[in-house]
């Protein structure tokens, strides 16, 4: 097994390779061959140390904490969705290495993972570029000479939570001194028994102006300085990490609505923005994986709770299309009419529900016979909730 790493990674014959249950995480941090007189490692030398770090497995332990972190979530009611990475993955690459170049790998068990801030950071930046342009509520804080200097929209305040903002102005906070947020973005592990058997992979980046990089553009590119390889580790495509978000303890019953849609917004951040560095240029994209779909975990016994005013939604769209005996006679345009005829069963819908109540409504927005009939409603409708 140790040669046939060897020939894998390309490694010199007399290589030391670390044991297959090393852990991954203080080996890169710690352990690279550092030639004194020289301060870093050769090209060669570096090649060599993270082709041996890309040669450790999983350990056994490893499993049993992500069967034990599955039952807490359970526990905490949380929404979870296996997604699968699309191209490599570089979270941390400015992380101390003695590489240069580093990866965030879990400091207890030495695997890849991302970390839940850099998932809340990701989406707090995706849902303020994107979100604002539908709702101003969806604005993130702002900030002057990096202090908070106004308050977040009131949507994006109630999801990730908002600082004390001082009065200025005579304008003060509308979210008081403060707000915590309502959802809890965990770190992101890997699946210990899905493949990639070794997650790690050995890239290489080639800078060919180094001058030109290392002077921030004070020498003039040329076409005759040498290229530099950098190797570094990467995290491999098609390896799998288990996402999770769940909704703070304590806080009011809407918050695992929240913490819904959070999950369903940050899949689309990871899949067309992605996650860690070099992401122009293709590398962190995540997708939901093959057969998965976001849903939500509960411990045996427990049951997910629904808003009232999506009960009643739902209930008002099942007489509408599958009515009861009683009012199988009566014309679909009629029974539309008198539910869905003005705003009082859609005014107690708020945004945070808006994904769950357009979801309710597809077959609504889509039937043929109200279309012709009432599409100027069924539009009005779909904009209302679908936030423009």
């Amino acid at each position: 097994m140790r040669d046939t790493t060897r020939k894998l990674f390309k490694l010199p014959p007399d290589s030391v390779l670390p044991a297959k249950s090393a852990h991954a995480g203080l080996y890169l941090e710690r352990c690279a061959p550092m030639p004194i007189e020289e301060g870093k490692l050769s090209h060669e030398q570096r090649k060599d140390f993270l082709g041996a770090l890309c040669a450790i497995e999983v350990p056994t332990l490893y499993r049993d904490a992500f069967a034990r972190w599955r039952v807490a979530l359970a526990e905490d009611g949380a929404f979870v969705c296996e997604v699968e990475a699309r191209s490599r993955l570089l979270v941390g690459h400015g992380n101390p290495s003695g590489a240069e170049v580093g990866l965030t790998l879990h400091p207890t068990y030495g695997v890849p993972y991302v970390p839940g801030s850099a998932l809340k950071g990701l989406l707090n930046h995706w849902l303020a570029e994107r979100g604002k342009l539908d709702d101003p509520g969806w604005k993130g804080v702002g900030y002057v000479e990096g202090r908070p200097a106004e308050a977040p929209g009131a949507f994006h305040g109630r999801l990730f939570g908002a600082p004390p903002v001082p009065q200025r102005d005579g304008v003060t906070n509308p979210l008081g001194d403060g707000l915590q947020g309502a959802v809890v973005f965990e770190d992101a592990w890997i699946i210990p028994d899905a493949p990639p058997h070794l997650p790690l992979a050995l890239d290489v980046l080639t800078p060919h102006q180094k001058d030109y990089y290392r002077d921030f553009g004070a020498v003039a590119p040329d076409d005759w300085t040498s290229p530099i390889p950098v190797h570094f580790a990467a995290v491999k495509p098609k390896t799998r990490f288990l996402l999770a978000v769940s909704a703070v303890a304590g806080t009011s019953p809407s918050a695992a609505r929240v913490a819904g849609i959070a999950m369903r917004h940050l899949l689309d951040a990871l899949s067309l923005w992605g996650v860690g560095g070099k992401t122009a240029a293709g590398y962190g994209r995540l997708r939901t994986a093959a057969g998965a779909a976001p849903r939500r975990v509960l411990r045996p016994g427990a049951m997910a709770t629904v808003a009232p005013s999506l009960k009643a939604l739902r209930e008002a769209v099942e007489r509408v299309l599958r009515p009861a005996k009683a009012e199988e006679g009566t014309p679909v345009a009629e029974r539309f009419q008198r539910e869905f005829g003005d705003d009082t069963r859609l005014d107690p819908i708020g945004v945070p529900e808006r994904p769950e109540a357009l979801q309710a409504l597809r077959e609504v927005l889509a039937h043929p016979r109200l279309n012709k009939r009432y599409s100027a409603r069924l539009a009005e409708i779909r904009r209302r909730f679908e936030g423009r």
